[in-house]
């Protein structure tokens, strides 16, 4: 029975091993599910941590692309404010040279009136010759005919033969004043004309200087916006400032943008240059359009030239027939004469000298008529011949239209290679974002099915939780029934372990391929940014090239127009050779145009000159942005620059004290203020060289507008004269015409008086009379309408007249005005100088007060080092005095016996405090131990000496607590009294001592002298061992100190060279030579001499120029040089704690 039951027991025993292992397992199971769940939780946790990210990093391009549509959309003010600058520009170098083709103008204008006064001077010369001349042959016609009156006198003698001859003569001086009415109405006519043109001229020439003045406050009102100016570079600053705080993060953005900038750019370049050639094919469409006008009124000239031509003829014609009707008549009356010699009386002889007188006044009037008629065929010869000057100068200026459009052309034809190249590259990059948008969208996809199966595998671990749960419920079940479940659990137990490696090595893979996954949506997002910009920048160029686009349609079309035009010119050349009828005169006039190419080429000559100056300032201008786009790369690399010594800066911001880092800030401040206070100085310069320009422009304009109205005035009143002198003429014309009717009323009654006396005369003669008196009377009314015109015409003037000087009146005021803005406008510029000035003074007045500050502290410095080393010597000699003489004390021996039951008592409780004093005296000191404020400032040291003594003390106090040995200031601070009542009191303390036990003997005193000096001993040695220490750590102290005021120097010093360079920084072009002859140039004597040049512009320490001169020697490099950087201050920095 026993060995049963002990054979159950073992069993049960064995059951129990079998069970507790089973349970060991099961708990290791356990350890091991929990472990893959909190892996689970871990991979959730960093699940959402990545998602957390992600939307921190499309937060972060979302900000990015916020920031770049801020940028793009300041970039397109900017550049919206270029282009009006630039249209301004243009429009006022149009205007300029408007007014320089109207001076032009005016002067030939001026040039022919005198050639023309010239001409009409030496043809008045003429015909007083020619009078001269007629009057001599008229002298000798009338003697002539006084002796034909003699003879006529004899043969006259019948009454009959008097009244025909006054019928004859009668007719004869009718006929005669008809003519020269017509004459003097035509003259009229002709001035009227001329009056007619005067009036237009002045008219265009008014509404020239009205548009002049109206435009003259445009000009000026861009200059007074310059508060808004000053706004818009306040923006400019701000956007500087946050450009350079977010330059860290947007470098790569910046680089693209960059570029993209360059491409812009030169799209701004081409579609300036094709805003250029469209407006010069509107000038040439304006210009043709002005030929066509110039060569229609040439026509219509030529028609009214040939008419006059035609109407010259008639009168010759009616001259010469009159002429045959007098010499008729002459003979007649020399018929009659020999017939009716009889019927002479003294009165028809009377008769007869006073018709001689009338016939001889009205001859010499018409040969005056002649005289005129031919001076004014003199004169349209003179127009036509300069006509036929300014025809051949619009043929001229059409071939060089010709010849630029033609240029055009060819500049359009590659302006499209161009756009098609630039339209190819957009094709190709568009492919380029269709291929990443689908690789972004695989990356998504499959991202999906990352998340499905990670749900998925969420799912499992739900289910095998679950199994977990459910198998530890059955294992507390199965508790009691272990011996018939052992098989079971093991294959469980195998299952489970079989799952957890599967799901192990799933949930591997899975994070491998998260974590690549992870990697390629980062890579891919990133390339979706850039390519997005891509894109952006894409749309913005085919906009562009769209515009351009339209730009060449219209040209196409002006193209068609000029074409149009060149046909048209054509056939007006056409007909231009088939009324080619005053070739003659044309040939005649070919001298002045001789002259006039002459002329021509001269002021062709000066446009070249000026064209040249143009392209001169252009190039200068291109120039002048070449070096701005340099200085604005050598700013960011200065910023850049600047960044790195801040980064250093503030490493040495941490070590240093806060008066340093307020210095730095300062000097921060003081180099951002410079900056500004020299663009500040840069823009008032632009500023007033433009207020000086646009107030010279104004001053021109206003003197040019005086000189035109004097001139206008000074036409005004030769018009009022002309306009009085034809008064006067129509008068006179209209006594005569009623002269006229008063001789008509007379002759009618003598007519009749004849008629009824002598009706036997033929009826033909009758009725030709009755023809020439309907005649005159139609030129009558004719005459009459034409004097009605001339007073309509004249109240007209009259109008015209009152509406200039209203005009004038209104340019008076304008220029009133406009002289009050240019003195409001230099006021302004006054103000903004001085403002300019007392900021200056200013920042002067606080960059001296920050040097001085400087200058204090150092010297602060170098006193607080002086006395530090001093006390340190102090110290030094009173310790080695104390140990001399704790060497030298003796013991003192004598006491009473009651007393050494007492310090056998105190001796081990005294011994035990000693070992523990000891034991900490002889502990290792902790790193920095006893220098604890060695970090405070040493102004704070300077104005409050009393109140650190008293902290010093408390500190003191509580530190002998914890440490036997007291910090290096309170050393330094403790008078030499302390020292020697320390010493007294243990003397004494040991006296007592020994006078209490020396009644015991000399080897128990002994020991205890030994005792006591080996603490003592113990205690100097501690003592020495801290002061060296902490003199170690003072000595490193100034080591780091003097290296880092030497470092702050050469800072300093750089920021003054830096400041100095600066100055010279508009020679970069001088510079850039300078160094391209340093690097090229082999001989070591030039190199040599050009150092001192790069000294005085680069502003070179010594060190730099003693390398330069290695250099240009061909020597090698002192090591001094090579090995200088900031990582040679590290090992002193960080020597402290090795030491100790």
């Amino acid at each position: 029975m026993l060995r049963k039951k002990f054979k159950c027991l073992l069993k049960v025993n064995i059951l129990g091993i079998e069970q507790k292992k089973h349970l060991g397992l099961l708990e290791l199971e356990v350890k091991k599910l929990k472990e893959v769940e909190s892996a689970n939780c871990a991979l959730q946790n960093t699940v959402s941590i990545t998602q957390g990210e992600n939307k921190a990093l499309k937060e972060q391009d979302n900000r990015i692309k916020q920031t770049l549509e801020e940028l793009s959309c300041k970039y397109s003010r900017i550049k919206e404010i270029n282009t009006e600058q630039r249209h301004k520009f243009n429009a006022l170098k149009d205007r300029f040279v408007e007014v320089h083709r109207k001076l032009k103008n005016l002067k030939e204008c001026k040039r022919v009136l005198l050639e023309t006064q010239n001409e009409y001077a030496d043809a008045v010369s003429k015909w007083q010759m020619e009078i001269i001349k007629a009057s001599q042959m008229l002298f000798t016609q009338m003697n002539s005919l006084q002796e034909e009156n003699e003879q006529l006198r004899q043969k006259l003698n019948s009454v009959a033969e008097r009244k025909c001859e006054s019928e004859t003569t009668q007719y004869l001086v009718n006929s005669f004043n008809v003519e020269s009415f017509e004459t003097k109405l035509l003259e009229l006519e002709k001035l009227c004309d001329y009056v007619r043109n005067d009036m237009l001229a002045k008219d265009t020439l008014l509404s020239k200087t009205r548009w002049k003045k109206n435009s003259l406050p445009n000009q000026i009102a861009p200059m007074s916006n310059e508060p808004e100016s000053e706004k818009m570079l306040e923006v400019l600053t701000s956007h500087s400032l946050r450009s350079e705080q977010l330059q860290s993060q947007v470098d790569s953005l910046m680089q693209e943008l960059s570029h993209l900038k360059s491409q812009l750019n030169d799209c701004e370049t081409e579609r300036n240059s094709l805003k250029l050639e469209s407006n010069i094919r509107e000038n040439l469409q304006i210009e043709n359009k002005e030929l066509k006008i110039a060569v229609e009124s040439l026509n219509k000239k030529l028609n009214e030239t040939q008419q006059v031509h035609e109407d010259l003829q008639q009168i010759r014609n009616t001259l010469k027939a009159l002429e045959q009707d007098k010499i008729s008549l002459l003979e007649q009356l020399q018929q009659k004469s020999e017939k009716q010699k009889n019927l002479h009386s003294e009165e028809n002889i009377q008769f007869t000298e006073k018709s001689y007188i009338d016939l001889q006044s009205r001859y010499s009037h018409l040969e005056r008529e002649h005289a005129d008629l031919l001076c004014e065929m003199r004169e349209l010869n003179e127009a036509l011949k300069a006509r036929g000057d300014v025809i051949s100068r619009q043929q001229e200026k059409q071939q060089e239209l010709i010849n630029e459009l033609r240029r055009t052309n060819t500049k359009l034809k590659q302006i499209d290679e161009k756009l098609l190249q630039k339209d190819a590259a957009i094709a190709e990059k568009e492919a380029q974002v269709r291929e990443v948008k689908r690789e972004i969208d695989l990356t998504r996809q499959q991202t999906r099915d990352l998340e499905i199966a990670s749900v998925r595998s969420e799912e499992q671990l739900r289910v095998l939780n679950e199994e977990l749960h459910s198998f530890r419920n059955n294992a507390d079940t199965q508790s009691e029934i272990l011996s018939t479940s052992t098989m079971s659990r093991n294959e469980e137990l195998s299952r489970l372990r079989e799952v957890d490696e599967s799901f192990e090595e799933k949930y591997n893979k899975m994070r491998g391929l998260a974590l690549k996954l992870k990697k390629r949506l980062q890579e891919q997002t990133t390339q979706f940014t850039e390519m997005e910009q891509q894109q952006s920048g894409y749309v913005a160029l085919k906009a562009e090239c769209e515009e351009l686009r339209k730009q060449l349609k219209v040209c196409d079309e002006q193209e068609k127009l000029i074409e149009t035009l060149k046909s048209e010119n054509q056939k007006l050349k056409s007909s231009r050779k088939q009324a080619n009828v005053l070739n003659l005169e044309i040939e005649a006039a070919e001298k002045s145009l001789m002259e006039a190419t002459n002329k021509l080429s001269t002021r062709t000559s000066e446009l070249e000159t000026l064209n040249a100056l143009l392209t001169n300032r252009e190039h200068t201008i291109t120039q002048l942005r070449k070096e701005i786009t340099i200085v604005e790369s050598a700013k960011e690399s200065e910023t850049t620059h600047a960044k790195e010594l801040k980064e250093q800066v503030d490493m040495l911001q941490e070590q240093l004290k806060d008066a340093v880092h307020a210095k730095q800030l300062a000097n921060q401040a003081r180099k951002q203020l410079e900056l500004t206070e020299e663009a500040l100085k840069q823009e008032l310069e632009q500023i007033k060289l433009e207020v000086s320009q646009c107030s010279a422009e104004s001053s021109a304009t206003v003197i040019a507008a005086h000189n035109e109205k004097e001139k206008i005035e000074q036409q005004l009143h030769k018009t009022v004269a002309n306009l009085s002198e034809t008064e006067t003429k129509l008068h006179n014309v209209e006594l005569a015409l009623n002269n006229l009717r008063v001789e008509h009323s007379e002759y009618k009654q003598k007519a009749q008086a004849v008629l009824r006396k002598h009706q036997s005369i033929d009826t033909t003669r009758e009725r030709e009379l009755a023809e020439e008196l309907a005649q005159v009377r139609s030129l009558e009314e004719q005459q009459r309408q034409i004097v009605n015109e001339q007073t309509t015409k004249l109240t007209i003037l009259e109008h015209h007249n009152a509406d200039l000087r209203m005009d004038n009146e209104n340019l008076k005021r304008r220029v009133q005005e406009l002289c009050s803005l240019e003195d409001e406008l230099r006021q302004q510029n006054e103000r903004l100088s001085q403002e300019q000035r007392s900021q200056l003074q200013e920042h002067q007045e606080s960059l001296r007060t920050h040097r001085l500050q400087l200058e204090a502290a150092h010297e602060c410095h170098k006193q607080q080092l002086h006395e530090i080393q001093s006390n340190y010597q102090q110290q030094i000699d009173e310790l080695s005095s104390m140990q001399g003489k704790a060497v030298r004390l003796l013991p003192i021996i004598g006491a009473n016996a009651n007393e050494r039951n007492s310090f056998s008592i105190q001796t081990p409780v005294y011994s035990s405090e000693k070992g523990q004093s000891q034991q900490i005296m002889l502990a290792e000191r902790e790193d920095a131990e006893g220098s604890e404020e060695a970090s405070i400032p040493n102004n704070n040291v300077i104005a409050t000496n009393n109140k650190p003594q008293s902290l010093r003390k408390v500190s003191s106090s509580s530190r002998r607590s914890q440490h036997d040995f007291m910090p290096l200031d309170e050393l330094l601070n403790m008078p030499m009294q302390a020292f020697q009542t320390d010493t007294v009191t243990s003397g004494r303390n040991d006296s007592g001592l020994f006078d209490f036990n020396s009644g015991n003997g000399n080897a128990e005193s002994l020991q205890v002298e030994l005792h006591v000096t080996r603490e003592l001993l113990a205690k100097q040695e501690s003592r020495i061992r801290h002061l060296t220490a902490l003199l170690a750590e003072n000595e490193q102290d100034l080591a780091k100190l003097t290296q880092m005021n030497d470092m702050l120097k050469e800072e300093l010093r750089r920021q003054e060279r830096a400041v100095e360079r600066e100055k010279h920084m508009h020679n970069a072009e001088y510079l850039k030579n300078v160094v391209l002859k340093f690097l090229t140039l082999t001989s070591g004597d030039e190199r040599v001499r050009l150092v001192p040049v790069l000294n005085t512009i680069l502003k070179l320490s010594r060190n730099e120029t003693e390398t330069l001169n290695c250099v240009a020697k061909g020597q090698k490099l002192p090591t001094e040089s090579q090995g200088r950087g900031w990582g040679n201050f590290l090992p002193l920095f960080g020597g402290g704690s090795n030491n100790n």
